[in-house]
């Protein structure tokens, strides 16, 4: 019987940050409350303060999965960065086609970092992850490798990132969208250096 409330309260507790997640997208930060959240869950607005104790920390605890999505496991990513960055592109791409809350991360975790106001336990968590630094050191050991295309690392990370950003964006927007085949992303970093399949 335990087992079955812990799977209740916890499928409930997804509900709320799937729900809160939209609204945070649709509305921003400060256009959401946890009122709204209740109301689109479905649920009474005391309610939810079973499970959050606030709007803040329902915030937090979306960029909490949002800089977890985005860990790099830099020693593996630095053996073979071709390999990593070919093989991250593929994952995104799947979670993308079979997950849209995945999706929707990119867009929120993108709004969370130009939020000002937000609690600075989020503020802490947003700068702990500097997503652009983590891959920019992985593109740099692929030109040393001769992986990748010459130029300036920190130009081909942006280029790549906003390729995954926009993408995600507009999975967000149309459902139906055919996701790009991960070489078109992979020629942004080796400027179709390498022949695939």
């Amino acid at each position: 019987m335990a087992d079955k409330r812990d799977k209740q309260r916890e499928d409930r507790r997804n509900q709320i940050l799937a729900e809160s997640l939209d609204m945070f997208i649709k509305k921003g930060y400060y256009g959401t409350s946890t009122r709204s959240i209740a109301s689109q869950a479905g649920i009474s607005s005391g309610l939810i303060f079973n499970y959050f104790e606030s709007k803040d920390a329902i915030y937090e605890t979306l960029i909490e999965i949002g800089c977890e999505k985005m860990k790099v496991d830099q020693n593996k990513a630095l053996q073979n960065p071709y390999l990593y960055m070919h093989n991250l592109i593929t994952g995104i791409f799947t979670q993308l086609e079979k997950n849209l809350f995945f999706a929707k991360m990119f867009v929120f975790m993108d709004q969370a970092q130009h939020t000002v106001g937000i609690s600075k336990r989020s503020q802490e968590l947003l700068q702990s992850t500097n997503i652009t630094t983590n891959y920019c050191s992985i593109i740099e050991c692929g030109q040393v490798k001769g992986q990748f295309r010459e130029g300036k690392a920190e130009s081909l990370t942006v280029a790549f990132l906003a390729a995954i950003q926009g993408i995600a964006q507009e999975r967000v927007r149309s459902k139906e969208m055919i996701l790009p085949k991960t070489r078109w992303i992979m020629d942004i970093l080796t400027g179709g250096s390498i022949n695939e399949e």
